[in-house]
């Protein structure tokens, strides 16, 4: 199986869905992707705090 790649836009878009209040599931839905690659970029991008108290993670 192939591996698709996605631009850094692309996947900060993302990001940027789930943090405007959609879920990250149903950001997965709508643009075709499986759940947990939506919740990698989440870790990976986040540029506000989880609801949940954690730090900040990668704010560049």
């Amino acid at each position: 199986m192939s591996q698709q790649k996605y631009d850094e836009p692309f996947r900060r878009s993302a990001v940027q869905l789930v943090e405007s209040g959609q879920s990250g599931a149903q950001v997965a839905r709508d643009l075709g992707l499986p759940a947990s690659q939506v919740y990698a970029w989440c870790r990976k991008y986040r540029t506000v705090p989880s609801k949940h108290g954690n730090a900040f993670e990668n704010q560049s």
